[in-house]
């Protein structure tokens, strides 16, 4: 969703897509799939066509009860992870007042099984933004492959101008900000420390030839 909602692509240097969804095409027999499927799945997925998502399910349904199951069975032990707080926290921001944009933006960019509408590897490498960061968990249930496929696509297009790198958290799944939060915050403020000392380099080097022309030395 992060990518659909970057409206102002000039005012972003490095954008970064966590667990990132909706990259790949669908496969072409995604609805002979369904027609196959038991009817409780073939009515899930019906709901979710007709504009239900799992946060419709949290508000409308059991919600405190099913996250509770969720947070305990999704995540492990840490010391750094109050899973009771956690609970609440996803308890009141899926139901609380009207739907989220995340509630709103599950139907409309994505289709179920978690394929994009307007698949990613096509926008991707139009997107007008210097870098692109897909960062997976170890045990992400998105598949990394296609990132890598898009990075190499776009490394051999010499018209695309955005640099797209792929990292992998070792020891976490798709929420690896909250399953091992250093690990993706350790790479994140990697890059962020690479960018700030490109930054300054640059104009560090602006200031050196300012000085030079200024002098006379170079013309």
């Amino acid at each position: 969703k992060a990518s659909a909602h970057c409206l102002y692509p000039e005012r972003v240097h490095n954008l970064v897509l966590i667990g990132c969804a909706g990259i790949p095409e669908p496969p072409k027999d995604l609805h002979d799939k369904r027609k196959n499927l038991p009817l409780l799945w073939r009515a899930a997925l019906g709901f979710w066509d007709s504009g239900t998502s799992p946060f419709s399910v949290m508000k409308y349904g059991p919600g405190r009860f099913l996250l509770g199951k969720y947070v305990a069975n999704r995540f492990a032990d840490h010391a750094w992870l109050d899973k009771d707080d956690f609970r609440e926290y996803l308890y009141n921001n899926w139901t609380t007042g009207n739907p989220s944009a995340g509630g709103y933006g599950h139907n409309t960019l994505m289709m179920a099984g978690a394929y994009a509408r307007n698949p990613l590897e096509h926008r991707l490498p139009r997107l007008k933004v210097d870098h692109v960061s897909l960062i997976y968990g170890e045990t992400d249930w998105m598949n990394p492959e296609n990132g890598f496929r898009v990075r190499d696509a776009m490394k051999a297009d010499k018209s695309c101008t955005t640099r797209l790198d792929v990292a992998i958290v070792t020891n976490a799944g798709h929420t690896c900000v909250i399953g091992t939060y250093h690990g993706a915050g350790v790479w994140y403020h990697w890059r962020a420390f690479q960018t700030f000392v490109l930054l300054h380099t640059v104009r560090w080097v602006d200031l050196l030839l300012l000085g030079l022309l200024e002098a006379g030395e170079v013309s």
